[in-house]
């Protein structure tokens, strides 16, 4: 699974900076890229005409300090949910439901507990995801609209 935050060795590993997703790099041969997701050895960057490659990590060269808003996500709290409310973790392909906030004992990190759709399983997940609200509702009238 790739991830949309990471540290990029800039300056041959010299400097290096935390990128996240909607950030823009400029690659050694002068072009900018708008970061999309990590992986392994590559990274997923898409260009102004909106084509998306798979580009070395070594060929960054420096973060240009822009971000492009179109891209970046902003995270729903969770514990402003409600019981049965429908979200998706990004980079994940499963819809779940909200359950609750699971208790926090000491020194252990707030979870949530939701239900995958899909299967049925119950899962603790990490408030630190970034979480999406889905709109049943709003989903509804754009499909009466079609």
């Amino acid at each position: 699974m790739a991830s949309t935050k990471c540290f990029f060795p800039f300056n041959n590993g010299t400097n290096p900076q935390k990128v996240e997703k909607g950030d823009k790099i400029k690659l050694v041969t002068g072009e900018i890229f708008t970061f999309m997701e990590i992986k392994r050895t590559k990274w997923v960057g898409k260009n102004e005409a909106g084509q998306m490659y798979n580009i070395p990590i070594t060929m960054a060269k420096e973060k240009t300090g822009e971000v492009d808003k179109n891209i970046k996500v902003k995270s729903e709290d969770p514990r402003k949910f409600n019981a049965g409310q429908l979200f998706a973790i990004e980079n994940a392909k499963e819809t779940f439901m909200f359950q609750g906030m699971k208790p926090v004992r000491a020194n252990a990190k707030e979870k949530v507990m939701a239900v995958d759709l899909a299967t049925g399983r119950g899962w603790n997940i990490d408030v630190n995801c970034t979480f999406k609200k889905i709109h049943v509702n709003k989903m509804r009238e754009e499909l009466r609209n079609v």
